[in-house]
């Protein structure tokens, strides 16, 4: 082994242990430490939820207030020791369960007949805006996983079943987040 060769075998060697490096620390301190934040940011909406009910602005026992709370507890639990498939199923239940719609289709009619104090509104609208963003942030890789994964299971026709599934994954995907994106711009507020 020549002198070049032993000094290309050492760069890779570095550059493959640094690319491990980066990868660990990304895995072990970075995604979580941005997961934890925008964890917290909801902790501190469902704090000031629960201030605006002990305050009178909202009573307790409204739809508005249980609503949102019950909103607020999934999407902190499915942030919880995170499995992507957990997240993806709780926050697609939140935009297809018809309950759940029908009492912020409720919810939206008070805000825009200006019967929800705007505390309220600025709550909802927050909460969207950062549920929208956990979204993004968490399937990101499983839509771009997908699409590869789509073109070569189309090309095999034994794996009919397995592309219908992903297919299915991938529109329910791309409809949560619709439903999201609908959702933060439905219940934004002016600032």
């Amino acid at each position: 082994m020549t002198a070049n060769e032993l000094i290309i075998m050492v760069n890779l060697l570095i550059s493959a242990m640094s690319i491990w490096a980066v990868m660990v620390v990304n895995a072990k301190f970075l995604k979580p430490a941005l997961l934890n934040q925008k964890r917290f940011v909801l902790y501190r909406l469902r704090d000031k939820l629960t201030l605006l009910a002990m305050r009178g602005v909202v009573s307790q026992e409204s739809e508005e207030y249980i609503t949102l709370l019950r909103l607020i507890n999934r999407t902190i639990a499915s942030t919880k020791n995170f499995r992507i498939t957990k997240f993806i199923k709780i926050q697609a239940e939140i935009v297809t369960n018809k309950k759940i719609q029908d009492h912020l289709d409720s919810i939206l009619r008070k805000i825009e007949n200006k019967k929800m104090p705007l505390a309220y509104q600025k709550l909802v609208s927050e909460f969207f805006a950062v549920s929208l963003q956990l979204y993004e942030r968490r399937i990101w890789f499983v839509r771009k996983a997908l699409s590869p994964l789509l073109m070569v299971v189309k090309t095999v026709r034994f794996f009919r079943r397995a592309h219908a599934f992903l297919k299915a994954q991938s529109e329910r995907i791309e409809s949560t987040e619709n439903a999201w994106v609908n959702n933060r711009d439905r219940f934004s507020v002016p600032v």
